[in-house]
């Protein structure tokens, strides 16, 4: 930081002009003070400027990662879900026989039931020709 050499301001106030040389030696001590604390504000500016980059790109580099591990997740989960329905298929045709006959005496015992349950109903309705 400049510092204000006091000999030399006593000397111009004691000249013709004192008090002018007086107050121009101040006021250019006043100024290369603040311009040597705006250069050290400048350069912890800089490194600031720096540190707000670094993270940045520190919390992008994050971000990028992580994507990566969720697009890795759900290709994995996709390949394991597209196996099981490739061994699901392979299933099917290896039973396909079974379960169409399965499927027709279920749909046969179903049409049974309902035949049976209609017939018992229509019955009750009907009594002595009256609706109940």
């Amino acid at each position: 930081m400049a510092k204000i050499n006091l000999k030399k301001i006593r000397e111009a106030a004691s000249g013709k002009k004192g008090l002018v040389d007086c107050i121009f030696l101040l006021a250019a001590a006043v100024i290369d003070g603040a311009d040597e604390i705006l250069d050290e504000l400048g350069e912890m500016g800089a490194d600031g400027e720096e540190f707000i980059f670094e993270l940045g790109a520190d919390f992008v580099s994050i971000a990028d990662k992580t994507a990566d591990i969720v697009a890795w997740l759900i290709s994995k989960t996709v390949i394991l879900l597209l196996r099981q329905v490739h061994d699901m298929r392979m299933a099917l045709n290896v039973y396909r026989r079974e379960i169409t006959k399965f499927g027709i005496i279920g749909l046969m015992t179903a049409t049974l039931i309902i035949g049976l349950y209609s017939w018992v109903t229509d019955y009750e309705y009907a009594y002595n020709g009256r609706i109940l």
